[in-house]
């Protein structure tokens, strides 16, 4: 399957939030605040992002109609807020983080929120692929 440029539209930072993604905003941020005031080391490649935007997003997603399905899957879901916004929207919803630190969290604040997004700790790709980074490495992206 290609992937094809999708045109979002300039309004989008004017939709409504979904119900209850404010307090799911809130306390992410809450978690996120305390993780990284935590005493542990700093887990490499760790990024926050607007969430409120996200959640703009997976609106717009909804409204037009781009979904084929009502799975969601987050690889390096991070703590989860992505693929809990996802199933506010009673989608099935599904995030998979190789840091032990951070899939901990998340599965708490879900379990806090009653949130039904299921988090995993692991990674998604195969073992025995050690050589995937090395080919990877002469590959561009394209935006076409």
């Amino acid at each position: 399957m290609a992937l094809h440029r999708i045109k979002v539209s300039d309004t989008i930072n004017q939709l409504a939030y979904a119900e209850r993604a404010e307090h799911l905003n809130a306390t992410a941020n809450d978690a996120i605040e305390v993780f990284l005031l935590d005493d542990q080391p700093a887990i490499e490649g760790f990024a926050t992002f607007d969430f409120h935007l996200l959640d703009q997003v997976i609106t717009w997603i909804h409204q037009n109609h781009l979904l084929s399905v009502n799975r969601f899957c987050a690889l390096g879901a991070g703590l989860g807020v992505g693929t809990m916004l996802v199933a506010l929207r009673g989608m099935e919803s599904v995030g998979i983080e190789i840091e032990h630190r951070l899939s901990e969290q998340a599965s708490r604040v879900a379990d806090e929120l009653g949130n039904t997004a299921k988090l995993y700790c692991g990674s998604f790709v195969p073992r025995g692929v050690e050589a995937l980074a090395m080919l990877s490495r002469d590959l561009e992206p394209t935006m076409d």
